[in-house]
């Protein structure tokens, strides 16, 4: 009977890892080499910097749209944005980038990449 148990659990365990990774193909961090793929890939993604202001001005991605994630007007835009596109979304260094790609999941947005390691880490391979 233990034997079974176990198998049972087991089987469990690997559907539910299995179903959560084919639940995020499209979500995700991704590095700055991968992003400059998917980019160029795809020129119709959406490019979100989720940096304040002063941020911006110390650089930017090329065509990016700011959305300042610390003004607290990020989640009252996402209404506003078209759950169909595709968005790859960035800040400094990915902690705002993290919490943003979770409101979007939560919210149905079913293609979102996140900048790992955020402009700092694409502005070091420049």
């Amino acid at each position: 009977m233990k034997y079974i148990q176990l198998i049972a659990l087991i089987a469990v365990i690997t559907s539910c890892g299995g179903q959560s990774q084919s639940d995020d193909i499209n979500y995700g961090r991704i590095t700055v080499d991968q992003a400059k793929e998917l980019l160029a890939q795809d020129e119709l993604i959406a490019k979100i910097d989720l940096r304040t202001p002063s941020e911006w001005e110390g650089g930017i991605i090329d065509g990016a749209q700011l959305i300042d994630f610390n003004a607290g007007i990020f989640e009252q835009n996402l209404p506003d944005l078209d759950k169909d596109k595709t968005y790859f979304i960035y800040c400094r260094s990915g902690g705002r980038s993290g919490k943003a790609l979770k409101m979007m999941k939560a919210q149905g947005f079913d293609k979102v990449y996140e900048l790992k390691g955020g402009y700092n880490a694409w502005s070091a391979q420049e």
